[in-house]
């Protein structure tokens, strides 16, 4: 894990000093070229480096949909499934298979943001990313994912949330401790964090599971697509028992969140019979909690699970304004 600098530890504290004086007055101090590149692009005026939105053709089929209709069955069967959640038959229907990682239910995009929200997270990321992830990870824009151009580089939500959920775990987790890192991720969807992981920690055994069948069969043929096999394994909600305990490191991001509270209670349980040291969580709302509001940290608190570490997605106030999808981050440990 790669420290900061003394100079860069100084600035922060210093930016950090000043906002806490600042915001009793409603101001807040943030780098000066960010603002300038924001007010250029909100003014309409010649961005300071070219951009585009970038375009792919027809994303190929690499489903096996024979084995999701066997998922389907085995999922329905499973006592998890009489636990309810946000993920029903419906909601799941309206997923595009080739598509899947356009704007849909794994990854809101553009629906309700324009190229300046965009370019407000991309130079956030990029002037947060200590650990260098993103000099690791890229984006091809493969499967509907809606990028942006920048400086001849791809930026798409998926890329600039794996780097600061990574730059994060990166900050906080004792990863020279953690040897051999086993980590599952649950509720996976499309095995977005895994393909990130995988490349940013490429000794880390990885697993993926999930409590919805579709989200499964996705998952294992884009890591299979992303050649990433040997060091992730996609496990299907009934054959969880096949994973190598005990697991090190759980992630959970926007998952939980949309899970009825008995299913969140039901993963929990199992997290801790898997001896899980480490959960890294991100929910919808902050709490941490559901859709609908119920906080669940009553359910961390009951199983061991301690706050270790937390902090808003984004930690300005006025990049939190305009930036996608503000959230917080949670980092739990247990014994």
């Amino acid at each position: 894990m790669r420290e900061a600098t003394p100079l860069i530890r100084l600035r922060r504290a210093v930016v950090h000093s000043v906002n806490g004086l600042a915001r009793r007055f409603g101001v807040s101090v943030v780098r000066t070229s960010l603002l300038d590149e924001l007010a250029s692009a909100r003014a309409g005026a010649e961005p300071p480096r070219p951009r585009s939105w970038a375009h792919r053709g027809a994303a190929p089929m690499i489903v096996d949909t024979e084995w999701l209709r066997q998922l389907t069955v085995e999922y329905r069967a499973h006592s998890l499934a009489r636990l309810g959640g946000y993920w029903d038959s419906e909601y799941t229907s309206e997923l595009d298979l080739s598509d899947f990682r356009g704007d849909n239910h794994y990854v809101w995009q553009r629906r309700q943001f324009g190229e300046v929200n965009y370019l407000t997270t991309i130079l956030y990321a990029r002037s947060h990313d200590e650990h260098g992830v993103l000099d690791r990870i890229d984006e091809d824009g493969a499967f509907g994912a809606q990028s942006l151009e920048l400086e001849g580089r791809l930026y798409s939500r998926d890329l600039v949330e794996s780097a600061n959920e990574l730059n994060f775990l990166l900050d906080h987790l004792p990863l020279g401790d953690l040897r051999p890192l086993r980590l599952v991720d649950v509720g996976a969807g499309y095995g977005r964090l895994a393909h990130r992981l995988a490349t940013v920690v490429p000794d880390a055994e990885i697993y993926c599971t999930d409590g919805i069948a579709v989200s499964t069969a996705i998952c294992d043929a884009y890591l299979r697509y992303r050649n990433l096999t040997d060091r992730v394994t996609v496990v299907p909600l009934t054959r969880l028992d096949s994973i190598a305990t005990p697991i090190r490191v759980a992630t959970n991001v926007h998952s939980f969140s949309e899970m009825s509270y008995e299913a969140v209670a039901w993963w929990l349980d199992w997290l801790v019979d898997a001896g899980v040291q480490w959960l890294f969580v991100v929910p919808n709302l902050p709490g941490p909690s559901l859709v609908d509001g119920r906080s669940f940290r009553d359910l961390l608190e009951a199983r061991g699970f301690e706050l270790a570490a937390t902090r808003p997605k984004y930690d300005d106030p006025l990049v939190d304004r305009y930036a996608l999808y503000p959230g917080v981050y949670y980092l739990y440990r247990r014994g």
